[in-house]
Order: C-alpha cells, then structure tokens, then sequence
C-alpha cells in the first residue's frame, strides 16, 4: 500500500528500488521541466536510475530530460512521495552532518571511520546513535537548532521526492564516473566489509 502522498507503485518500479544503489555521494544534474534547466541532486543512484527533490509534483510516467555537463539523457517517472515527514526530514540532516565530516575526514584513510559512517547513513532507524556518534567521535553536539538549519537550507520540507527509472548508456557513463571518482570511499568501504564480512554483509543492499 502506498504511504500518504505517495502514488502507488507501477509495476516496474521495484526494480529500481531493489537494485544495488549507491548513497556514498550524490551526483548533480540538470533537469528539464516545463523548458526551464534546474539543478539538482541525483541520490540512491545506480545504471537503472535514482532519485532527487523537487518543489513540483510529477505525474508517473513522464519522460524527463537530463543532462551532466555534455551528457544528455532521459528518464521515467516511476515513483514519488510529496510529502516527507519530520523523522525523514531529521534523518536526512543527520546524514548529511556525516557525510560532510566523512569528507573532511577522509584524508586520514581510516577505513573503520568510512564504513561506520556509511553504515549509520544506510540506517534510518538510528537517529540517536547518529547524534551520539558525532559528539563522540567530531566533538559536534548537534542541537535541534542546528538540524533545522540544515533541513531550511535545503529546502527539504518544501520539495517532494521523485523516483527516475533510466535505461540509457549515457546515463551508464556518468555512473562508472562517479564510481572512480569515489573510488577511495568505495574501496576503503569494501575492505572494511570483507573484515567484518559476517556483522556487516547486508549493508551493501538497501
């Protein structure tokens, strides 16, 4: 059953939602609506596609149009969900706390830290382990302050989310890129994995 606000699902949707995704980084592209270019951020991405906020709802089944820099492609409409509740909104600014400590953090190499972070960013379900991980481990006491901040900043609570189904080598292109780009994060990620193969096998699949 479809969550309120939510169209139900087609038939083809799932596939989308089952497939390996990945959510270590998000890509920016522009979107075409109603002949206008804007900006925005494809997450949960994988080659079959991924999703993105938008302040205007999107009937299923439109065909969108998309670019990243020369690379021009399509995709479908195959789900969205326009109204997002207060414990998504919280999660989401949660995750994006760690991702940019993730980031800032990086040059360290310390591939525990990598998997911890992406592990909590997989889990919408630990909302005061996250908090409890930034005191501990950044020295960030985040306040209900700060993550308002983040959730007005990105409008979030104004934008609805859309779910893009792509079938396109164009769009394969811009995906194996992003990969290498990642590719330090990833891999750090895998090895971590394979040591900790029987606490963490499932967190690779959403």
């Amino acid at each position: 059953m479809a969550e309120k606000g939510e169209e139900p699902m087609q038939m083809y949707a799932p596939k989308t939602r089952t497939q390996l995704r990945y959510d270590h980084a998000y890509i920016s592209l522009k979107v075409q609506i109603n002949d206008t270019w804007h900006w925005v951020k494809a997450l949960h991405w994988n080659e079959i596609g991924f999703n993105f906020f938008f302040e205007e709802a999107l009937a299923s089944g439109t065909s969108l149009s998309f670019k990243k820099g020369n690379t021009l492609f399509t995709g479908k409409v195959v789900w969205q969900r326009q109204e997002i509740t207060s414990k998504d909104l919280i999660d989401m600014a949660l995750n994006m706390i760690l991702l940019e400590q993730l980031l800032t953090e990086y040059h360290q190499k310390d591939p525990v830290l990598v998997h911890e972070i992406i592990d909590l960013v997989r889990d919408s379900s630990r909302t005061e382990t996250k908090i409890d991980y930034c005191k501990e481990h950044f020295g960030l006491s985040i306040a209900q302050e700060d993550l308002k901040t983040k959730i007005v900043g990105n409008q979030w609570s104004e934008l609805g989310q859309v779910g893009i189904e792509v079938d396109s080598g164009d769009w394969s292109s811009v995906v194996r890129e992003a990969l290498t780009h990642s590719e330090g994060i990833m891999a750090l990620d895998e090895k971590n994995s394979k040591t900790f193969e029987n606490l963490f096998k499932s967190l690779n699949r959403m």
